[in-house]
This record gives C-alpha cells, sequence and structure tokens, in this order.
C-alpha cells in the first residue's frame, strides 16, 4: 500500500457508494442505523470531499449553504485505521476553502462530543448544545468566522 493520499470530490455513482458507505460505516453503524440513514436530502446541494488511498476511500465530508452566507459542514470520518494522519484536517481545509470560494462568511457544524477538541484546534468556537444523537451522542453546535 503506497499511503499517498488523494482529495477529490466523489463523481460517478461508485463514487458515491463507497463515500456513502464509509460515512455509514463511521457516522452510523456503530449506534445499529440502517443503511440508507447516513444519506440527507440535503448531499444534492452540498459539496463533497473524499480522501482515498489506493483507491480505497478513508475520509469523507461534505458541506452546503443553510442560510444567506453561512455554510454547515456535515459527516466529516476518517476510517479509524486511518487516523491520526490529518486526513480529516485536510478535508476541513478543502471544505473552508470551498466556503471561501462561494463568499460565506461563516461555518457552522454540530459537533459530536469525540471531536469537539479536534474543532476548537481549528479555531471553531462553541456557541449552543446541540442534539443528543440517538440518544446518547453529545453535539455543541460550533462556528467558525471566515
Amino acid at each position: 500500500m503506497s499511503d499517498k493520499i488523494t482529495y477529490r470530490s466523489p463523481k460517478s455513482a461508485q463514487d458515491f457508494e463507497k463515500y456513502y458507505d464509509l460515512r455509514w460505516r463511521i457516522l452510523r453503524k456503530p449506534w445499529n442505523q440502517p443503511k440508507g440513514s447516513e444519506i440527507v436530502k440535503e448531499d444534492s446541494e452540498a459539496f463533497h470531499i473524499m480522501a482515498e488511498i489506493d483507491g480505497i476511500v478513508v475520509g469523507i465530508g461534505c458541506i452546503h449553504e443553510i442560510d444567506g452566507n453561512i455554510g454547515r459542514i456535515r459527516f466529516v470520518g476518517v476510517d479509524e485505521e486511518y487516523q491520526k494522519r490529518g486526513i480529516a484536517k485536510q478535508i476541513m481545509q478543502i471544505l473552508e476553502d470551498y466556503a471561501c470560494d462561494q463568499g460565506w462568511k461563516k461555518i457552522r457544524l454540530w459537533a459530536r462530543e469525540i471531536a469537539w477538541d479536534f474543532y476548537l484546534k481549528l479555531d471553531y468556537v462553541m456557541i449552543a448544545n446541540g442534539e443528543l444523537l440517538f440518544g446518547v451522542i453529545k453535539h455543541k453546535i460550533m462556528e467558525k468566522e471566515l
């Protein structure tokens, strides 16, 4: 395995199948959520990015507009085997660059408790409590001015 990481938007049906499979495995399956629950209506308008190593999708994330000049980052995740390599940080940079290109002034996200420190290091600030996902996962709503 080369470990050369490439970042690109999914284009084909096969790309999206691999992208959504990772999203489900990381962010839904551990909480016994069904296949299909990883797809939301905003996906059709979102900018998606995926990280690949040797054709294997190892990281994902997306952003879409939620209100005027505000983008919402969602579903950022990296396969456990590939964490601690800067993949999530690079995905966030790509999504933030996209937001800037759109002229958005702010990014908002709903961060799971496990990711709070990660987003704080990227200069996001907590603005409110979020929902309790699946009855167990605490969230904070976080924002960053661009």
